[in-house]
């Protein structure tokens, strides 16, 4: 994923579309980009790892087409406030014929974020989908709290914005849940696309560290039983199986390093000791850690 900082959303970084200025206001989970776009045309696509949402204060006529796996799923006429939101992983792409005098601000929002949003709500996340002007006038009274703060410096500090993301968010999730599947719901085949990443990234976050089944499962809404049956089906290996092939994926990386002795990279990987390394090493790969760094 690309830095928040650095980078323009996703339906603003064209050619035909490119603002001047894109103030940007960070907080731990998401960010939000205030920009005033005289005119815009053209296509573009987001395909990216982070939730956006797009909300435009039009003045003048709106011409547009919105697209989810190739097809046209919305179009748009007319001035006024349009709103599109854009899950992460998909990919959603705009056909914007005409687009004047637009006051806009982009918001993201990491999974991570959205879950929050969740269990806040005592919700499970759902499966996402795009959506086009599908929020109410309470959730734009939050918008324009996000852009007045990011036109103006955030004046009333970080904390204000990321508590109107976090209530946008909410009634996002409201909004969507009742047409969508749980996220941690078993299908055919296995855990959702969405609740097997963000399962997976879990996992590879805490390399390092002591990891539940338990804590695993909560994250995507399911039971021990039912998320460890649903993980083996997606990856073809249990949850321990898969996290020890990751943790040996990156201690054989650590092993070409001759500053590091056996026993430092062992920590570094999740495991107590040497001993309970070299055993782990050893089951996937079927050499010692010492043997293997002798070969490499």
């Amino acid at each position: 994923m690309r830095s928040l900082a650095a980078s323009l959303p996703a339906f603003w970084d064209t050619p035909q579309g490119r603002p001047a200025e894109a103030p940007v206001t960070l907080w731990n989970g998401g960010s939000a980009n205030y920009a005033t776009l005289s005119s815009w045309s053209g296509e573009a696509t987001s395909e990216s790892g982070i939730n956006e949402l797009y909300f435009s204060f039009a003045q003048r006529d709106t011409d547009a087409e919105l697209f989810f796996d190739g097809k046209r799923t919305h179009r748009v006429r007319g001035g006024g406030q349009h709103v599109l939101f854009a899950p992460s992983q998909s990919k959603v792409k705009t056909q914007v014929r005409s687009h004047y005098d637009v006051d806009a601000v982009a918001i993201r929002l990491t999974d991570a974020f959205l879950i929050s949003c969740a269990e806040r709500d005592k919700r499970q996340l759902t499966e996402l989908h795009p959506a086009l002007d599908s929020l109410d006038d309470v959730d734009w009274l939050f918008a324009r709290v996000i852009r007045e703060e990011c036109r103006r410096g955030a004046p009333n500090g970080v904390l204000c914005i990321e508590t109107a993301a976090a209530m946008l968010g909410i009634s996002l999730l409201r909004k969507q849940l009742s047409a969508q599947i749980p996220l941690g719901a078993v299908r055919k085949g296995g855990l959702s696309p969405l609740a097997l990443r963000i399962a997976c990234e879990y996992l590879m976050e805490r390399l390092d560290e002591d990891v539940h089944l338990s804590d695993v499962a909560a994250v995507v809404g399911l039971s021990i039983g039912h998320f460890a049956l649903a993980f083996k089906k997606s990856t073809g290996r249990s949850p321990h199986a898969w996290l020890r092939s990751k943790r040996i994926e990156k201690a054989r990386a650590l092993l070409t390093r001759p500053e590091l002795s056996i026993g430092d990279i062992a920590p570094l990987v999740g495991y107590a000791n040497q001993a309970s390394f070299g055993l782990a090493f050893r089951q996937e790969i079927g050499l010692s850690p010492r043997a293997w760094r002798r070969l490499t």
